[in-house]
């Protein structure tokens, strides 16, 4: 999600130019009127001028509960800009709104086989590695050193059979 938030804005103005230029972009088959210059407005102004001036601040991209909306805005912006480059080939009068509900059931749909697979797969395997010697490091924990213990494990030999010394048992 992060990168779609840094690339949104550069991809958004290219997706205007394109559109200024209809000759070029074999897609654009109907010039925006009526009801789709108003969307080709909104696109302009809240795919990216909304967003990038958001995300200007370092503050404002820490909080939570100010950047959940800021990111189902820019899914709200990415349907109007499917919806503002399909469906005036097929509607040039203007949005069909009686079909909402069928795009709006395609990705709860989406959603809800992801958030299921998602879920299947955390919990099935651990969140953290089980075996890692420095997990208690990587999550800021500091184990307090029980005394006597350090010396216990230095006495005791690394191998079966072997002992911790200079090595001339090995011939070395």
């Amino acid at each position: 999600m992060l990168l779609l938030l840094r690339l949104h804005p550069f991809w958004t103005v290219f997706r205007h130019l394109e559109r200024q230029h209809p000759r070029r972009n074999l897609l654009v088959r109907a010039a925006p009127k009526g009801q789709w210059f108003a969307i080709g407005l909104l696109l302009v102004f809240g795919h990216f001028l909304v967003p990038f001036l958001t995300l200007l601040r370092i503050d404002v991209k820490l909080v939570f509960r100010f950047m959940l909306p800021l990111c189902l805005w820019v899914g709200l912006m990415q349907y109007a800009d499917l919806s503002f480059n399909i469906t005036p080939v097929l509607h040039p009068d203007g949005f069909p709104w009686r079909w909402l509900w069928l795009d709006a059931g395609c990705i709860a749909f989406m959603g809800g086989v992801l958030a299921s697979v998602f879920l299947r797969d955390l919990r099935r395997y651990p969140l953290l590695p089980l075996k890692d010697p420095r997990l208690s490091e990587a999550l800021g924990l500091y184990v307090i050193p029980v005394p006597g213990l350090a010396e216990e494990r230095q006495e005791t030999s690394p191998l079966p059979g072997m002992s911790q010394g200079s090595g001339e048992e090995l011939g070395v």
